[in-house]
């Protein structure tokens, strides 16, 4: 109880919009673009300010692996010659008075590396903001940062608000409630065959304040697929969102319980 109250004092306390909801803070979010081409097998790459809130791979050699987190960007690559690896950065706490400092570390000395480094703020286009050239293991460089701010902050929209869901296995009848397996019971013993039934387990999930359930389905039998259709039409009528859970055990399973490549033809 002494948490508890603790907790609701500084719950108190934390100042609030006029709205009554805490305030949100935007942050401001650049894109940026990283190409590095290099006869390297592996290359650091790290940048101060800023930190990377995402990352993702545009195109580049298939043998290339590149990972982001914080502010570091490690480019790995099996292959022999030259690769070139192509990542797009979502940044933020960049500052306008402030050049961006860059340290590329390879693994291979001498080896030649090639970074450029684009503008993407605006949509649909990179604009090239600098292009360093190394050949040592450790090279430092410097950008400057009101050109990669240039047509920024990015804008990130709210996105749809989170879904409240629950998982729900369509296997019980009213016999299977006996099982010693069981360590618990449902409020009423329902059947997940019989359609007035699983509605009255649909309207209380939807009571409880769920958006709705995710229905484990194995595809095989033709009870797995009328009760799914059974749970569709009774969630359809509450309002409720299903979403299907597809159970691919039995498409992946072997014989003495070894496990093979997923057969679809199975799933159908």
């Amino acid at each position: 109880m002494k948490h508890l109250t603790a907790l609701f004092a500084a719950l108190v306390a934390l100042p609030l919009s006029s709205s009554g909801a805490l305030p949100r803070v935007q942050p401001n979010l650049l894109r940026m673009r990283v190409v590095l081409t290099t006869e390297s097998p592996a290359a650091d790459l790290t940048f101060d300010p800023g930190t990377i809130i995402n990352a993702s791979v545009a195109s580049g050699d298939r043998t290339v692996r590149a990972r982001a987190e914080r502010n570091h960007v490690s480019f790995t690559h099996g292959g022999s010659g030259s690769a070139e690896a192509d990542v797009r950065l979502l940044v933020s706490g960049l500052r306008t008075d402030a050049r961006v400092r860059w340290h590329l570390t390879l693994s291979a000395p001498d080896a030649p590396t090639r970074i450029e480094v684009y503008n993407e703020n605006e949509q649909g286009r990179a604009r090239l903001v600098d292009r360093f050239d190394a050949y040592a293991k450790d090279s430092i460089f410097e950008s400057p940062a009101d050109r990669l701010q240039a047509d920024g902050p990015v804008m990130i929209g709210a996105g749809p608000p989170p879904l409240v869901l629950a998982f729900f296995y369509p296997w019980y009848q009213h016999f299977n409630w006996e099982s010693e397996k069981l360590l618990d019971q449902p409020l009423f013993l329902y059947s997940t065959d019989l359609p007035d039934e699983v509605a009255r387990s649909l309207a209380e999930a939807r009571k409880a304040g769920l958006d709705g359930v995710i229905v484990s389905w194995r595809g095989d039998t033709n009870w797995n697929d009328r009760r799914m259709q059974i749970v569709l039409d009774q969630a359809q009528t509450l309002g409720l969102t299903v979403s299907i859970l597809v159970e691919t055990l039995w498409a992946t399973e072997g014989p003495e319980g070894t496990i093979e490549p997923l057969a679809a033809d199975k799933m159908c």
